[in-house]
């Protein structure tokens, strides 16, 4: 990696990758793991003020129980399956969530977890044969 800069120290990195022209970052969520995307900035002034507001973004969502990457079926299940986790601890969720969860986690996830969600559309998802464990073809539900 060439180029790289150090927007909050341990928190936020700016970098270039080899041939693309825009900045990319990684940051540190409260999670300790570090997330990366692109600032989709060229200039390093707007790529650091666009860094920081995705490390913040992220940070909220965080805070709010929200997923910080939607891009995936997996991310958002995992965040929802949290959710009713917590609910469930709290003594304040229904029963039924133990169910949900156990069907998102035994067959949703497994199935979808690496697809992008944000491209599907009801007729292909009802050509999908669940009982012959068929996967969604990749340039269906490509996330570029």
């Amino acid at each position: 990696m060439s180029d790289l800069v150090q927007v909050l120290p341990g928190q936020v990195v700016l970098h270039k990758r080899e041939r693309s022209s825009v900045w990319q970052c990684r940051y540190k969520g409260k999670d300790k793991k570090w997330h990366r995307t692109s600032t989709g900035e060229k200039d390093q002034k707007a790529a650091a003020a666009a860094a920081l507001r995705l490390y913040y973004e992220a940070e909220v969502k965080r805070e709010n129980k929200l997923p910080v990457n939607t891009k995936r079926f997996g991310s958002v299940a995992k965040q929802v399956v949290q959710n009713m986790q917590d609910e469930l601890k709290a003594g304040e969720g229904k029963s039924v969530y133990n169910s949900y969860i156990s069907a998102i986690n035994g067959h949703l996830i497994p199935f979808f977890g690496k697809h992008c969600w944000r491209r599907w559309n009801i007729d292909q998802l009802c050509r999908l044969n669940f009982d012959q464990g068929l996967r969604l073809p990749p340039q269906e539900v490509s996330c570029g």
